[in-house]
């Protein structure tokens, strides 16, 4: 098949998402394969790259030139290679999921020192089922992190507490330790490790709170039906709607038509998350209130924000940030504990 010609978006052409979908596809047909992303997840994050800086096109005077091969390179050596899945089939999901609805219950009852606006964008409230989503798609970051590090031959363990006496900032990763061996040693208080997810794909930056050493920056690809499939897992839907069946819902208009609608929800859940890179915040990534950024808008607080083009991302760089740390860690800084 001959190949298509190479698409050329203007600059400052990036703001829409819908049209830069319908101008992209056609570049897909091309791909080998784009597993495990549905097509439009990958032009979400095709389009994400784009505006971050990534290196899926080349930059001319008339725009961005981009073409199947430079799409195909992209996926196969950056996106591919750092994607991360996790299936309802994994304990770590359940260890997320426990602790997003544990984490919600002790919102509203003053257990914990978390908020009802936290892992929300612009401290607005929520309302419960969104407050179990935000702290799910914000703590999926480390259980992603989790698993890549065994890939390099390490251990993390994310940081799991809720008791009110947690400290107000602390290190989203707080243990590490050598898959071979049967130690695993805190992170020293001077590794100050933000882990961010997110699952707008199309987003451009990077955030990290003040105080940080190093910040990991995840792309989730999430379902927005994932609690429903979960619950059916479980069997706790099913549960539902046996319940309501003997209630003779079924026999009742609309109610009938809402039970069918609840039988359709997939049992499986696999979670695509994108490992975009990490960096160090510093004095240049420290944004003020006030500011403009692109694809972003105003900025409401100070943070860190970097352009996901300038991230850390090839494995050898990690491999380098996992040992430093873990160096660091296993010298005494942090103690050791048995393996949990």
């Amino acid at each position: 098949m001959k190949p298509m010609e190479p698409i050329i978006i203007p600059l400052g052409k990036l703001e829409r998402a819908s049209e830069l979908k319908r101008t992209l596809r056609p570049l897909l047909a091309g791909l080998e394969s784009f597993d495990p992303y549905t097509e439009d997840q990958l032009l979400e994050l095709l389009i994400g790259a784009l505006r971050g800086g990534e290196k899926c096109g080349r930059k001319s005077k008339e725009g961005y030139i981009i073409t199947e091969k430079y799409v195909n390179n992209w996926f196969k050596t950056r996106v591919e290679p750092n994607t991360i899945k996790i299936s309802h089939e994994d304990e770590e999901m359940y260890h997320l999921m426990t602790f997003a609805l544990a984490a919600a219950c002790q919102m509203y009852t003053g257990g914990t020192r978390m908020t009802v606006t936290e892992f929300s964008r612009r401290g607005k409230r929520r309302p419960l089922l969104q407050v179990v989503a935000d702290i799910f798609t914000g703590k999926i970051g480390e259980v992603a992190t989790q698993l890549l590090a065994r890939d390099y031959g390490y251990e993390v363990q994310p940081d799991w507490d809720l008791s009110r006496d947690r400290e107000q900032y602390r290190s989203d990763l707080t243990r590490i330790g050598r898959v071979t061996d049967g130690q695993i040693h805190n992170i020293p208080k001077t590794w100050t490790i933000s882990v961010k997810s997110s699952a707008s794909l199309t987003g451009a930056w990077a955030e990290a709170p003040e105080g940080t050493r190093v910040t990991l920056f995840w792309k989730v690809a999430l379902p927005e039906d994932f609690l429903f499939r979960l619950l059916h897992y479980i069997s706790s839907w099913t549960k539902l709607i046996c319940f309501l069946e003997a209630k003779r819902l079924q026999e009742a208009s609309p109610f009938n038509k809402f039970l069918e609608d609840m039988k359709k929800i997939e049992q499986k859940l696999i979670i695509s998350c994108y490992f975009a890179g990490f960096y160090c915040p510093s004095r240049h990534t420290l944004r003020r209130p006030g500011q403009k950024l692109p694809y972003l808008g105003e900025v409401r607080e100070p943070k860190h924000m970097c352009p996901i083009g300038r991230l850390r991302w090839k494995p050898p760089d990690f491999q380098e940030l996992l040992d430093q740390i873990y160096c660091e860690a296993s010298a005494g800084a942090g103690g050791p504990h048995g393996r949990t």
